[in-house]
Formats: structure tokens, C-alpha cells, sequence
């Protein structure tokens, strides 16, 4: 159960990305951060953040009508977030044209203490956190072979200060893979 004012960011990773998300639950009032597809086509990432001065306890719902294709999801409760302006800053990144192992995307926190957090669907390479970030859970794993579907999600900060900061680094996928990725800044409250 959130606490008031708490954020709840929920990752959901598909292999069909042509299909529509939408998130539910704990009281929560809901709202698509981003949504970014595999510029190859492969998959995609969707980023829901969640708010509300109510919250209840109990299950977070993920629907994707229509889908027959794996899906994995992550979510996660954020404390101490700004609850006007949680998400200050988005960055998508649509993956390599031509399969590679760099999982990275910068984003640029405009407040001093901000959190740089980022959501990634990879297929079948598994993702190591790179030092100085903190994975959060990482290759939640759904469907197999071809269909392989992997979200993760990590973070690094408190950051200092506003600057560019990247997520993720060369060589964090096991093998060349197609990935896309959101990165986002949390603001402090």
C-alpha cells in the first residue's frame, strides 16, 4: 500500500508494442509517462506513474486487450517525490537500428537531488546493472525463444546536481539484442 503522496512507477515491457496498456489500482489515479517502440519493431516499453492522497491496499492491474504475446511488468513505490511535478524530465530511446549490447539512454534532471530512473524491454539478453547505478528488479523474464520479453528497471542518485546523466552503459546486454529504453527524472519533494 502506498503512502499518500507517494509515486508508483509501474515498466510494462511487450513484444507486441502495437497493443494498448492501460494500469489500475490502489486507489491510485494513473497516467502514461512514455511509450516507446523498438525501432526495429520488436517490442516496446510503456511507463505508467501513479498519484493519489488515498491510496488503498491491494493489487496493481496491467491490462493489454487483445494481446497473445508475452508481457512482463515492474513496479516500484518512490517516497520523498514532489507530488506536483513527480516526473521532471523524460528521455525515450528507441534502440539501435541494427541489434547491439549498449541498453543506454541519458536524461537531464533540472532539480539538485533528483533521482535518474530508467525502464527497458530487452528481448533475450540478460541486462547487468553498470556500477554506480542501483538495479531495482532486472530481467523479469515472460514468454521464451524468439519471444523472449525482459523489463528492468534501475536507477542512480540522489543526483548532486542538475546534469546530463546516463543509465545504463556500453556492453550492460550479454549478447547484441533490440532494446528500447525510458529514462526519467524523479523530482525531490
Amino acid at each position: 500500500t502506498p503512502a499518500p503522496g507517494d509515486v508508483v512507477l509501474v515498466a510494462v515491457a511487450q513484444r507486441d508494442e502495437s497493443k494498448a496498456v492501460s494500469v489500475s489500482g490502489n486507489g491510485l489515479a494513473w497516467t502514461e509517462v512514455a511509450n516507446v517502440d523498438n525501432v526495429q519493431g520488436q517490442g516496446g516499453i510503456s511507463l505508467w506513474r501513479g498519484q493519489g492522497a488515498s491510496p488503498t491496499a491491494g493489487s496493481i492491474t496491467v491490462t493489454v486487450p487483445g494481446n497473445t504475446l508475452p508481457v512482463s511488468v515492474v513496479a516500484q513505490r518512490f517516497s520523498g517525490v514532489d507530488p506536483g511535478t513527480p516526473v521532471e524530465a523524460v528521455a525515450p530511446n528507441g534502440g539501435p537500428a541494427a541489434d547491439d549490447r549498449n541498453m543506454l539512454q541519458a536524461v537531464t534532471p533540472p532539480a539538485a537531488g533528483a533521482w535518474a530512473v530508467a525502464a527497458a524491454w530487452h528481448r533475450s539478453a540478460t541486462f547487468t546493472v553498470p556500477a554506480g547505478e542501483t538495479g531495482i528488479l532486472t530481467n523479469q523474464a515472460a514468454g521464451s525463444s524468439g519471444a523472449t520479453t525482459r523489463v528492468s528497471l534501475w536507477y542512480e542518485g540522489p543526483v548532486a546536481s542538475p546534469a546530463s546523466t546516463q543509465l545504463g552503459a556500453a556492453n550492460d546486454l550479454s549478447t547484441a539484442n533490440d532494446w528500447a529504453v525510458i529514462a526519467v527524472s524523479l523530482r525531490p519533494a
